[in-house]
């Protein structure tokens, strides 16, 4: 993952430095998978990232978003390609054997009705309703549309006048050269039977024809699947360089390269989700209120002015702690990260200093002077948190001498906490959140399982299952990809304009792309505890880290220290039919019905 690099004194704000990585991250491969797999996720990331040009972008974590954007457009092409040849097949076959193209069709038509209805919603479906009904009526409607203004110019027309004939034309009498040529050519037509091959080689056509179409439609599909698999078995390897296809044109090469820049910054710009990109909250969180008091009643000592940044402080001092090599091996945290985190309102002015002047894209990373000031003084427009993630690979199993006995496998999932301190009105203010992002879909994971000797017949077996419906829907999903893929240029174009005409505006950014491609629930159980576990660990040192700086600073902490202990000894557990609530002073347990 490239660094940002800080903005200078000079400048508040900034963009970090991209540099294309050496390596793709697992991830980041899985990622760039996904659009050969599945062409909405290719349509969603391009929508969210490159059509509008002065959003931001969610923050990027463990994977890179340059080779994914680039493979989303790679694999819109390949999709084009393969629905307009299959399309044009399909037209060919309505000619030469309509009986037997249409029959096809309907099957295929038939397995998409299966298909979609078993994924319909409600909504859908009443639309769905509405457009047909609007479909029927204007079908109704349109002959006589048509023929309203026909009926209108033959009824106003006047009556016509024989012409006088010209000199020039040609006397109904006489034939005209051509049409003798004609008469010939229908003569010599009859005399040797033209007409009889005519039918015989049409007949032989409709009954090679389908058996033909079928042949080419086949072995286009299987063609265009295993180009697609071998891209994501070979390219996307794990051991494969870096793959950067090309982009459309240079304007889109000028947003990729911004998007690339600013998703490594410490600034989020958003409207809704203050934690874009960490995935769904956790239970375990909390916020207090309490006075600042000092712990000797007789002492006067006012505020100190640092007392956010120093808990901030102390907070990362104790994440370190987890990883320190004076540990055990094993009891160290290797895969926990620390980072900067500011969260800043979508909803911008022109003239808003979060703003590029030039081309009003905001800023992705803020200075050490803005960090700084934002931690002194938390009513600000910008909202800092002390971001915690656990995420990667752990630690390998050794044994006493240190031998590698069994490989540490990757987490898949990725658990972020939030630690947010204000101090107003000399009050303490206390915030934890936090959330785990579920793994990648297994579906996008296909180039860690398929092996690239076995494309071809996994390519096989893939088109059968499809091929029906693939050929089905072909012209409908060709016109569908040209429409977003123009849809995507016209956005483009527009984008600025619509920057002229609005003063104020969301430039926030709406959706993650580790988020679109994230399983909805996670699966396994083991997860599921390691989420709850390092929630907790985190949880944990934010709370002690606070404790332990009011009491060395002087500050009374018994009314912290209770609330502290009645949220990490006091928890509410659900196995099965039963209710478990535990605590420091036994166990409750209560049988539901």
């Amino acid at each position: 993952m490239s660094v940002p690099s800080q903005s200078s004194p000079a400048r508040p704000f900034g963009f970090p430095t991209y540099h294309p990585p050496r390596r793709l991250t697992d991830d980041t491969r899985h990622l760039c998978a996904a659009p050969y797999v599945d062409q909405d996720f290719a349509h969603q990331v391009i929508a969210e990232t490159v059509e509008d040009e002065h959003r931001a972008v969610a923050p990027s974590f463990g994977f890179d978003l340059d080779p994914v954007i680039r493979h989303c457009f790679r694999a819109r092409r390949l999709l084009l390609a393969r629905h307009l040849t299959i399309a044009a097949l399909v037209v060919a076959g309505l000619c030469l054997a309509p009986l037997a193209t249409m029959s096809f069709l309907s099957l295929g038509y038939t397995i998409l009705g299966v298909r979609w209805s078993r994924t319909v919603t409600p909504q859908r479906l009443r639309r769905l309703g509405m457009y047909l009904a609007g479909g029927l009526i204007a079908l109704c409607c349109l002959p006589n549309a048509l023929l309203l203004p026909l009926t209108l110019l033959a009824d106003t027309a006047p009556a016509s006048t024989p012409s006088p004939r010209s000199p020039l034309t040609p006397s109904p009498q006489e034939p005209s050269p051509l049409a003798g040529l004609v008469e010939d050519l229908l003569r010599f037509a009859v005399e040797s039977d033209l007409l009889g091959y005519a039918v015989q080689a049409q007949a032989a056509i409709g009954r090679i024809a389908p058996f033909a179409l079928t042949a080419a439609c086949l072995g286009l599909l299987w063609s265009f699947r295993v180009k697609a698999y071998r891209v994501i078995s070979e390219e996307l390897a794990l051991d494969a360089p870096p793959s950067r296809p090309d982009l459309p044109n240079e304007r889109i090469v000028r947003r990729v390269n911004t998007v690339a820049a600013a998703q490594y910054g410490n600034i989020t710009v958003q409207q809704s989700e203050p934690f874009l990109g960490s995935g769904s909250r956790l239970k375990y969180g909390w916020s207090f209120a309490l006075i600042l008091r000092p712990a000797d009643p007789g002492s006067d000592a006012p505020i100190a002015a640092d007392v956010g940044p120093r808990i901030y402080q102390r907070l990362k001092d104790s994440v370190t702690a987890m990883n320190d090599p004076a540990l055990p091996y094993g009891a160290r945290l290797p895969n926990a990260h620390q980072m900067e985190y500011l969260v800043a309102d979508g909803v911008r002015t022109l003239t808003d200093p979060l703003l590029e002047p030039v081309n009003c894209v905001p800023y992705s990373t803020a200075s050490d002077e803005v960090v700084e000031a934002v931690k002194r003084q938390p009513q600000s427009g910008l909202r800092y948190y002390e971001r915690v993630l656990v995420t990667g690979v752990g630690n390998d199993v050794q044994d006493a001498d240190g031998r590698l006995l069994v490989r540490a496998q990757e987490l898949g999932i990725t658990v972020s906490a939030f630690v947010h301190v204000a101090v107003e009105g000399g009050m303490l203010y206390t915030e934890f959140v936090s959330a785990v992002l579920p793994p990648i879909q297994d579906r996008y994971q296909l180039g860690d399982t398929l092996r690239p000797e076995r494309v071809a017949t996994r390519a096989l077996l893939d088109t059968l299952r499809d091929f029906p419906a693939d050929v089905a829907a072909s012209g409908w999903r060709a016109g569908r990809l040209a429409w977003r893929m123009a849809l995507t240029h016209w956005r483009m174009y527009r984008s600025p304009r619509t920057e002229r005409d609005l003063r104020i505006r969301d430039y926030g950014a709406r959706r993650s792309v580790r988020e679109l491609a994230a399983d909805p629930l996670i699966v396994k159980h083991l997860q599921e505890l390691d989420a709850a576990k390092y929630a907790k660990l985190i949880e944990r040192a934010a709370g002690d880290a606070v404790l332990g700086f009011l009491s060395e600073n002087g500050y009374d902490t018994a009314e912290f220290a209770q609330r502290i202990a009645q949220v990490q000894n006091f928890h509410t557990t659900v196995f099965g039919g039963q209710v478990a609530v535990a605590s420091t002073g036994g166990i409750f347990q209560q049988h539901q019905s």
